[in-house]
């Protein structure tokens, strides 16, 4: 379990950071940086917008991607734990009157699992400098999967919600 997790909590990252990199093409707004003005201040400066921009969502300790990643990841698991409280309460043919309470136990469920099994002394690192060694093909085969269980997740959400 702690493998598929971080194999998760990794192609969500690898997601977020490359549509960032791809919304950054489409961006009309870095034009602003090509302004002479601008270029002149970040030479003083002595910095590189673009290589600033992209260390601040690449950082694997405190980066927008793994942020966002790890957030995908808690709101994933509180969605399957909901889920399946659902699916329990129909096959067993009890009314259960949703509350915070039963919320909140749901986000601690959630929460726990994540720290223990990814977050918990930067696990995740360990198992994110593993992963950099595969082949685009099995990146890409992964982040497939990543995102139809995604959809599926999602998804099964709904139906939950209708039944």
């Amino acid at each position: 379990m702690e493998k598929i997790l971080n194999i998760y909590h990794y192609s969500l990252y690898i997601m977020h950071y490359k549509l960032h990199l791809l919304v950054n093409r489409l961006n009309p707004f870095r034009l602003l940086h090509k302004l002479p003005f601008q270029k002149r201040k970040y030479e003083e400066l002595g910095i590189d917008i673009d290589k600033e921009v992209d260390s601040a969502f690449s950082n694997r300790n405190f980066g927008l991607s793994i942020l966002v990643s790890g957030g995908v990841l808690l709101a994933t698991l509180f969605l399957l734990i909901f889920i399946l409280f659902q699916f329990i309460t129909k096959l067993l043919d009890v009314e259960v009157i949703l509350n915070t309470y039963i919320f909140a136990v749901f986000g601690g469920l959630a929460f726990g699992v994540c720290y223990l099994f990814v977050f918990r002394k930067d696990k995740y690192l360990t198992y994110f400098d593993k992963f950099d060694s595969w082949t685009k093909q099995q990146q890409q085969l992964n982040i497939i999967i990543s995102s139809f269980f995604i959809v599926i997740t999602s998804c099964l959400f709904f139906a939950s919600l209708f039944n």
